[in-house]
């Protein structure tokens, strides 16, 4: 059944963020990078159950199981985020820049898997969870790229300048 392999797939992807996050948190110097690492970490192994759930309601009887998904401390940071922006100074290695640029890449890359599951599904419950998944995602995305920029100095902060020149 090929709803069933995309969510075997996308429990796979789940674990192999979830562990990958872990790996960073574990190398990461900055300690607000380790604690933004381990928070994703986190998330991921809540998405992984969201999907073991549904893998397990729709395996042999084809039922989706149907649930809100709350908002995650991820996405609720966000919106904070942009509204008080605190910057830290901290020296941060080559090591966190390249783990939150691989980190981007892979968090880009579930929303746009978990997209295209949501366009396949004719179920409303399965494209509602997707959805939701993608969403979720994104916010990883937003909250490891304001990381990113602030280790940088890019003047950016969740896509806002930090400054202008009026």
């Amino acid at each position: 059944m090929e709803v069933e392999h995309a969510l075997k797939k996308a429990i796979m992807v789940e674990k192999e963020a979830m562990k990958r996050y872990m790996e960073y948190a574990k190398a990461t110097k900055n300690v607000s990078g380790k604690n933004m690492f381990l928070t994703l970490a986190l998330d991921e192994w809540n998405h992984m159950s969201i999907l073991e759930k549904q893998l397990d309601s729709i395996s042999g009887r084809n039922i989706w199981y149907s649930a809100e998904i709350s908002k995650s401390e991820i996405e609720l940071l966000v919106p904070k985020l942009k509204e008080t922006r605190t910057k830290s100074n901290q020296e941060s290695g080559l090591t966190d820049i390249e783990a939150l640029s691989t980190a981007l890449r892979e968090e880009r890359k579930a929303n746009e898997y978990y997209l295209k599951q949501a366009g396949l599904m004719t179920d409303p419950g399965a494209k509602k969870m997707y959805l939701r998944l993608a969403e979720m995602e994104e916010a990883h995305y937003q909250i490891l790229e304001a990381e990113l920029d602030g280790i940088k100095g890019t003047g950016f902060w969740l896509g806002i300048p930090e400054f202008t020149m009026d």
